[in-house]
């Protein structure tokens, strides 16, 4: 079976108006030395598309912030437990869980943070300075980055400031795909979840919108499902495969 980083490569290059940079640029390799770049180009080259894939579960970064926890005395049960029922009864929970929040979806912000590197150096590549950048994140595996929670997490990672000016300026949208969840639509259909966050330039720039709305419409149907503009549904979700309860040792004392 094909990973979800397969199959979405594959529908980009099977959908019209979309090329490979790789492709292109092979034949002038050495002179792109030191230079980062993208994945695909589309539109006649007015929008640039880098993918990301969340290929790590974070299960075990968790399990490490919570062992800690236990090792520190901050946590007065034992066994096997979800994180709300651990941190719940805490007075600090809602500190612990927002550290928790931040350390889980560091990813995102890295990831971030690499693709506007390369929407910046493909766009001086191909001397497109006007394009539109598109992130996509493709989440298969990682059950525990919440789509609300990658969502809240992105949002303010395109709006993040460095010196009084935005830190990241040349992508305008991110699409998070995530088949490590499905929604449940109701009169018994699931569908996989999927949402769009767009930085203020592309808030300001219609054409983002369009094509962010045709490329989701587009890969609904590459996968035979139904697509919804709404985001009613996105936290009507739940983890495509059950969810482990973290375990939590007393430490020994001596």
């Amino acid at each position: 079976m094909t990973s979800l980083k397969q199959r979405f490569q594959r529908f980009m290059l099977s959908t019209p108006g979309v090329e490979s940079i790789d492709d292109l640029v092979r034949p002038r390799e050495s002179e792109l030395t030191g230079r980062q770049r993208a994945d695909f180009l589309a539109c006649d080259h007015d929008v640039i598309i880098e993918t990301k894939s969340l290929d790590v579960n974070p299960a075990g970064k968790i399990q490490r912030f919570l062992d800690g926890l236990a090792q520190a005395g901050r946590l007065p049960k034992t066994g096997d437990m979800t994180l709300e029922e651990l941190l719940r009864d805490l007075p600090d929970g809602q500190t612990l869980f927002d550290d928790f929040r931040a350390r889980v979806t560091k990813v995102l912000d890295d990831d971030i943070a690499k693709a506007d590197d390369q929407t910046r150096d493909t766009k001086d590549i191909f001397n497109i300075p006007d394009a539109i950048g598109v992130v996509v994140i493709l989440n298969e595996n990682a059950p525990l980055l919440y789509p609300d929670q990658s969502m809240l997490k992105i949002f303010e990672v395109l709006r993040k400031v460095r010196d009084g000016k935005l830190r990241y300026v040349h992508n305008h949208v991110v699409i998070y795909i995530s088949e490590a969840h499905i929604v449940d639509a109701g009169d018994g259909v699931t569908m996989y979840n999927i949402a769009t966050v767009y930085s203020d330039a592309g808030n300001a720039t219609p054409f983002a919108t369009t094509f962010a709305e045709d490329l989701n419409r587009r890969w609904a149907a590459f996968n035979g499902a139904g697509y919804m503009e709404s985001s009613e549904l996105w936290d009507n979700f739940r983890a495509r495969d059950p969810v482990k309860p973290f375990s939590v040792v007393r430490p020994h004392r001596r």
